[in-house]
């Protein structure tokens, strides 16, 4: 199938702004280091294991999400990926 050149900048603008907001996502925990440390009382140390698990949740997320589209094709792997993102942005399954 031939996109139209219409077709393929509205795609790729798309995925452009999914990884913009991948990684403004990604850094929301070290803009928001002095209010979570004044509010819960964190150190630095504290922080630290934080961002260590949340990097150590990602790697593990991105090995998944590897298995799941090299057994899903990236056409359903896309599908079940922004379903589930859309259940647990609402709270999760009650």
């Amino acid at each position: 199938m031939i996109l139209s050149s219409r077709r393929r900048w509205l795609l790729f603008g798309l995925a452009l702004t999914a990884g913009v907001l991948n990684l403004i996502d990604r850094q929301i925990i070290s803009v928001l280091k002095p209010a979570i440390a004044t509010d819960l009382g964190w150190s630095d140390d504290d922080y630290g294991t934080l961002a260590a698990w949340f990097q150590g949740g990602a790697a593990a997320g991105f090995l998944a999400a590897g298995w799941l589209v090299d057994r899903l094709s990236a056409k359903w792997a896309k599908a079940v990926g922004v379903g589930a993102w859309s259940i647990m942005a609402r709270g999760g399954l009650r």
